[in-house]
């Protein structure tokens, strides 16, 4: 698989992966690691690593790290 994908296709299964981000923290735009989570108390969604809320538009699979 390469390239981006629309989000409504990216796995919810708390898989991390690379997600593009319109407006960010700040409104920029960002490319950043995500994963889905359901959450009862704050909403299910797409969080990044600071566990912040998002809303990606596209994502694409983390790429094989170094060796």
């Amino acid at each position: 698989m390469a390239g981006w994908l629309p989000i409504k296709t990216a796995p919810q299964d708390g898989m991390p992966v690379l997600v593009y981000v319109p407006e960010y923290q700040g409104g920029n735009p960002a490319i950043v690691t995500a994963v889905w989570m359901k959450r009862r108390l704050f909403g299910s969604g797409w969080y990044d690593s600071g566990a912040t809320q998002i809303e990606p538009s596209h994502w694409q699979p983390l790429p094989d790290p170094p060796v």
